[in-house]
């Protein structure tokens, strides 16, 4: 099985330096890991490629996985990847709403 948590963190992580504030701007019922446009990245930047060239990655390649961004579109974790930004952003926007 595809562990998504470890990446997720490491994305979330990565927001925080790059775009701080960047849950804000997340749509929970929107969100749609395997989608370029309701992604994480995609609410956030625009465009999931639009991410990729800020960042300076491939949009396929290994920084994308490791930071839970992306998987390989026959992946089955798809679902689970969803569910682990849904959390993490649920909590970052809770944090964010009680300052």
């Amino acid at each position: 099985m595809f562990s998504t948590n470890k990446r997720v963190a490491r994305g979330v992580a990565l927001l925080d330096e790059k775009r701080p504030g960047w849950a804000t701007k997340v749509d929970l019922d929107r969100l749609n890991m395997s989608s370029v446009y309701d992604c994480v990245l995609g609410q956030v930047y625009g465009t999931y490629d639009r991410a990729m060239q800020a960042l300076g990655w491939d949009g396929r390649g290994i920084n994308a996985i490791e930071h839970g961004f992306y998987l390989p579109m026959m992946s089955e974790a798809w679902p689970d990847l969803n569910e682990e930004w849904k959390v993490f952003i649920e909590g970052r926007q809770e944090e964010m709403a009680s300052v």
